[in-house]
């Protein structure tokens, strides 16, 4: 009973260490931490893809790497709607320096115009991660989009500003606007999205999620975050795998052109359309390689069409976790044979590591790995160092029980040549 008491207590102080460890650590220790999530990422069966989604993008025939101006793009809204398509994404964020020469006034009416008429696109706007100073100038709320929330001064979000007017002229009338804020962690590696940023008193949904809120027919989606309002992108695979409907622009325009009204309908109704037309920006560093914003948030809308969530258990569960770990690693060191130990240690790990990939596919939850280690590596520690201590102490002890031994035979031998001394000298005097 105190052995397994002992071994709880030095579990418990080795999860309190890995904690503060894990908060601590740099982007090597990070790394430790999702390089599970990332390994299932690459070899796990290919996530589902959603029907309700069609991407168009950019090919070499349809003008390589250039922006599309106003007509163009008023024109496939136009055309996407007539088709029968749920929502329109339109993932070139209007007021950017590339953008503002195309077409001018005209242009700007036009796609406003079409926008209206269509009210079902979606557009991303330009922000940029910002905390305000009180009394800034930039510090005033921007004026909002009737699709945000409103959110009170308490609600913690990512605070952001916005790169440009955030409600111009032509977005105006759109369903809505969603931004394109990616988290990455501290190696530089993107796997989470904020749902929301806080822009003034509003509250901006990502683009992905825009998208599905105006596709959503019925109550809205479930998705599963972290404690810091982000969502772990379910990635389906590198860029778009075999299984998405990605439709080149030039098919597209083609289509339109020889109005084949029957092919655009079986292609685009009902569903969700998502034009990248933007030219590719930087893009961002994933687990299954590089992405752009806007390939980025396809990943997303597909994980929320899909219900295809992962996130990290809670931080309650995973301490008990981790300090179980520890307390069962401790209590074998303790109380078996050094190889009996080994044993039991590492068939702990291997089972551990096991659920690091059967649990994401099966409970969709994603189990630490780097404050589990540093707890076990702890308390085997601390559990060896008892162990050092005990026989320390167990052989002090009985090297005092030997010397008291000693002692007592010392006193024994002594009372014993006395006895034989008398006995001597009574023979002495009887012989006399």
């Amino acid at each position: 009973m105190k052995t397994a008491a002992l071994a709880v207590l030095m579990g418990a102080t080795a999860a309190l260490v890995a904690t503060g460890v894990l908060l601590l650590g740099g982007s090597g220790l990070t790394a430790l931490e999702w390089s599970p999530y990332d390994a299932w990422l690459r070899w796990r069966a290919p996530l589902a893809v959603s029907s309700d989604l069609v991407i168009v993008v950019r090919d070499p025939a349809s003008g390589g790497e250039g922006a599309g101006d106003r007509a163009l793009i008023a024109g496939l809204i136009t055309n996407l709607t007539r088709s029968g398509a749920a929502v329109v994404g339109v993932d070139v964020p209007l007021g950017q320096p590339s953008f503002a020469d195309r077409r001018g006034a005209a242009g700007d009416a036009m796609l406003s115009q079409t926008i209206l008429l269509a009210g079902n696109v979606v557009f991303p706007i330009a922000l940029d991660r910002w905390a305000p100073r009180a009394g800034h100038p930039d510090a005033d709320p921007p004026p909002g989009h009737r699709a945000w929330p409103a959110l009170s001064t308490t609600t913690a979000l990512l605070e952001t500003r916005a790169l440009t007017p955030p409600l111009q002229a032509p977005v105006q009338p759109a369903k809505n606007l969603g931004h394109t804020i990616v988290q990455a962690d501290p190696h530089v590696v993107v796997r989470r999205v904020p749902l929301f940023v806080r822009l003034g008193d509003r509250g901006v949904p990502a683009f992905g999620l825009a998208l599905a809120a105006a596709f959503a027919k019925g109550d809205p989606p479930r998705i599963r975050v972290d404690r810091h309002g982000q969502a772990l992108v379910g990635f389906a695979g590198p860029a778009f795998p075999q299984g998405f409907n990605v439709v080149p622009l030039s098919e597209l325009v083609a289509t339109i052109e020889r109005r084949e009204t029957e092919t655009l309908e079986k292609l685009f109704a009902g569903r969700i359309v998502l034009l990248l037309l933007e030219p590719s920006r930087a893009p961002h560093p994933t687990p299954l390689g590089s992405m752009s914003d806007g390939v980025i948030q396809a990943q997303l809308l597909n994980a929320v069409l899909t219900s295809a969530w992962i996130r990290p258990v809670s931080f309650a569960w995973a301490a008990i976790v981790t300090a179980l770990l520890a307390a069962v690693a401790a209590w074998l060191w303790l109380t078996a044979r050094w190889w009996t130990a080994v044993i039991g240690v590492l068939g702990l790990a291997l089972v551990y590591a096991a659920s690091l990939f059967l649990v994401p596919s099966r409970a969709g939850l994603l189990l630490g790995v780097a404050a589990p280690l540093v707890a076990v590596v702890v308390s085997s520690a601390a559990a060896l160092d008892w162990n050092q201590l005990s026989s320390g102490n167990r052989l002090r002890r009985l090297e005092d029980e030997v010397g008291a031994i000693r002692e007592a035979l010392v006193r024994q031998e002594s009372q014993v040549e006395g006895l034989e001394e008398d006995l001597e000298a009574a023979r002495a005097a009887v012989a006399r």
